[in-house]
């Protein structure tokens, strides 16, 4: 038995069907890995923002003080510091008193438009 033209076309067709479903799972496959890796990596980053960093340490060069100079620095600008505080609390009276206020102010609603 030979095989008949209508039979050829009908295996070509059935071959084709069976190509297509096998390239579209395997596009499918793809995009659902690259979901599931861009799941992962949004819950890794919100982790990682979660997480509290730890410090580096950047030793004791850079970041000692002299205890003696902070001392004498602190004794010098005390005087200073009582100064300016009382004309900052002068100024603050003067702009108290430039605000002007209005009694009035938000007590009645004009509705007529």
């Amino acid at each position: 038995m030979g095989i008949n033209p209508i039979d050829l076309q009908v295996n070509f067709l059935q071959m084709s069907n069976v190509v297509g479903k096998e390239q579209a799972a395997a596009r499918h496959g793809l995009l659902v890995n690259q979901d599931i890796k861009g799941d992962e990596l949004a819950e890794k980053t919100l982790t990682d923002d979660e997480k509290v960093k730890e410090s580096q340490d950047s030793g004791d060069g850079a970041t000692k003080v002299d205890e003696d100079k902070q001392e004498a620095n602190s004794r010098q600008t005390s005087g200073h510091k009582k100064d300016e505080s009382s004309e900052d609390h002068e100024d603050d009276e003067k702009k108290k008193k430039s605000i002007v206020k209005d009694p009035d102010l938000g007590r009645y609603i004009d509705l007529s438009g």
